[in-house]
């Protein structure tokens, strides 16, 4: 608090509340050190937030609308369209395979998108496999991520939305982690 209130509130005042990179670069350069050391990662960030708070106030927004800028809106769904795991009954290495529109000006054009893009993916499927399982989203019997973000691809750029939905995965940590055997565990050395 003590350099806040010395060291980087005195520097902040009288700058553009709105201008949210002078005042980063403000405090970086106060700081001077490349892990925010000198005056402490805790204090600059809460420093940051206080100005993002205060020009979100000033232009009458949400912080995180504010933040977000004026162009397209982000994102507002990520839809899971294929189910990978042992749980869905494929090899997929991840559970879930997303879409995530991004180049739509309201939800309900995101919602849609997504919607169209899951449907052609449906029908590809079932062409290909003939009944598709769902679980939270389509189960094909696919072997590889490869094969699955392909079909995701193919489906966006058959809907004609190639350039505005982009690709997602949910990959728990446990796909990453193998466990050491058990010996090692209890082992002693002697």
């Amino acid at each position: 608090m003590e350099n806040v209130e010395r060291i980087i509130g005195p520097r902040l005042q009288g700058m553009v509340v709105t201008d949210q990179w002078a005042a980063d670069r403000a405090m970086i350069e106060l700081d001077g050190t490349p892990q925010k050391s000198g005056l402490g990662g805790n204090a600059t960030t809460a420093a940051s937030l206080a100005v993002a708070k205060a020009g979100a106030l000033s232009a009458g927004l949400e912080v995180f609308r504010y933040l977000a800028g004026r162009g397209p809106p982000p994102c507002r769904d990520v839809p899971n369209l294929l189910s990978g795991s042992p749980t869905a009954g494929n090899e997929l290495d991840f559970e879930d395979y997303l879409i995530v529109p991004f180049g739509f000006p309201t939800a309900a054009e995101s919602l849609r998108a997504g919607t169209e893009v899951f449907h052609v993916l449906h029908e590809r499927l079932r062409a290909r496999f003939g009944l598709i399982p769902q679980i939270t989203a389509l189960a094909p019997p696919l072997r590889t991520s490869e094969e699955a973000l392909d079909c995701l691809v193919q489906a966006i750029g058959e809907a004609g939305y190639e350039g505005r939905i982009g690709l997602g995965i949910d990959a728990p940590s446990g796909n990453f982690t193998t466990r050491p055997p058990a010996d090692t565990f209890c082992r002693r050395e002697n």
